[in-house]
């Protein structure tokens, strides 16, 4: 339910009082959010991937949310970027998942410098500059948690000239339609080595990288949830971001708790505004002929 265009979203959408940074990325992410409310039913419908929505987020300089203004970014901390995907999600909570993910990853990178610095820099200005998406790929299903020592089917293993080739399967992929770097974790196969999991990063241009569109949710149908799948992909030495033993905790764990727990959540959140919005405007304009009134003004409504 589009709100009027003359009413200040802040008023309804932001509980504390907001600052001036506060009002400008509600004022660059409003237009959009309520343009992607108009285009959602449809993508739902088709289960399609909303790509013009990713292409108004690069264009409002929003891919670059969480990238520091040194990258070329708008520098957003975890609140303002949490409250940035909020009101997209109130839009069209399939899109906010896709740009969540990708926000929370950017994010951890700009939190924590030391966090690939080989790579971090040059993926931060490109997702500011170009628009270059990313998620992690890690979900597989005969795995289980990670975290309790589960270890990835998709295998690296290391060739002779000191690069991989990665072969194996990805679910639960989202934004993979949009993506152009997936953090891959895979098993590091390499002669006399004990067994070690390992994220590496998987450009989606490569040969052997290709995208199986197996999402059926009955929600979220347009988030590009989709399988990645890797068929003896070659990736250069350097393609290698951190290893760890099976079960040890991956080094941007500490770093999800304030960006991707809020940034998740607050998907959801914005869904749930949506929803209160449209039951209201439902029973503000629901006249049944018996009644000849909005239900609105029943009690129990």
């Amino acid at each position: 339910m589009p709100v009027s265009a003359t009413e200040n979203p802040l008023r309804r959408y932001l509980a504390l009082p907001a600052t001036t940074r506060q009002e400008q990325l509600f004022t660059l992410a409003w237009p959009l959010a309520q343009r992607f409310a108009e285009r959602a039913a449809a993508h739902d419908h088709a289960a399609s991937f909303a790509h013009e929505n990713i292409a108004d987020l690069h264009t409002a300089g929003l891919l670059g949310l969480a990238v520091p203004q040194s990258y070329g970014g708008l520098g957003a901390n975890e609140a303002e970027a949490a409250q940035v995907v909020e009101l997209v999600a109130w839009g069209d909570a399939s899109t906010a998942l896709a740009f969540g993910m990708h926000v929370s990853i950017t994010g951890q990178m700009a939190t924590a410098p030391t966090l690939w610095p080989e790579h971090a820099p040059r993926m931060l200005t490109e997702a500011a500059r170009d628009g270059a998406m990313l998620n992690a790929a890690q979900a597989e299903p005969e795995m289980g948690s990670p975290a309790h020592g589960g270890v990835p089917m998709t295998t690296a293993t290391r060739q002779a000239d000191g690069g991989w080739r990665m072969s194996g399967r990805k679910v639960f992929t989202t934004g993979a339609p949009a993506l152009r770097y997936f953090l891959v974790m895979a098993t590091i196969v390499e002669d006399a080595q004990p067994a070690r999991v390992g994220n590496f990063l998987v450009p989606a241009d490569f040969p052997g990288v290709s995208i199986e569109q197996t999402w059926q949710g009955l929600a979220l149908r347009s988030s590009g949830s989709d399988d990645l799948v890797l068929d003896d992909v070659p990736l250069p030495a350097d393609a290698l971001l951190d290893e760890r033993a099976p079960g040890a905790p991956d080094p941007r764990g500490a770093l999800g708790l304030p960006w991707g727990a809020l940034i998740v959540s607050s998907v959801y959140i914005g869904l749930a505004l949506a929803a209160r919005d449209e039951c209201v405007e439902f029973a503000a304009s629901r006249v049944p002929s018996g009644l000849g009134r909005p239900i609105a003004t029943i009690p129990s409504v």
